[in-house]
């Protein structure tokens, strides 16, 4: 990523002031896409092949999103306003 600082305004003690603005490089948006997607397997999940999370339940889910990333999220039978959740233990 570089930072590209752009001139927006005058401020009242003479000074520039700017604007950020983040932009991803082609480098890192190409590994991005190359990354294998996050998996869930046998109480695992898996990050680019690698154990994340140990002992994650049969409730956990993942959803792969856009560029290797994804949602992990938890399934239940009750409706409430509020859930906790165990995901696993961090590896």
């Amino acid at each position: 990523m570089s930072l590209h600082l752009h001139p927006c305004r005058i401020l009242s003690n003479g000074c520039l002031g700017f604007r950020k603005i983040w932009r991803h490089s082609m480098k890192l948006r190409a590994l991005a896409a190359a990354a294998a997607a996050p998996s869930l397997r046998d109480g695992v999940l898996e990050v680019n092949g690698r154990g994340a999370l140990i002992g994650v339940p049969d409730n956990v889910v993942v959803s792969p999103m856009a560029n290797g990333s994804a949602f992990l999220g938890a399934v239940s039978d009750e409706v409430k306003c509020r859930h906790v959740f165990n995901l696993g233990i961090l590896r």
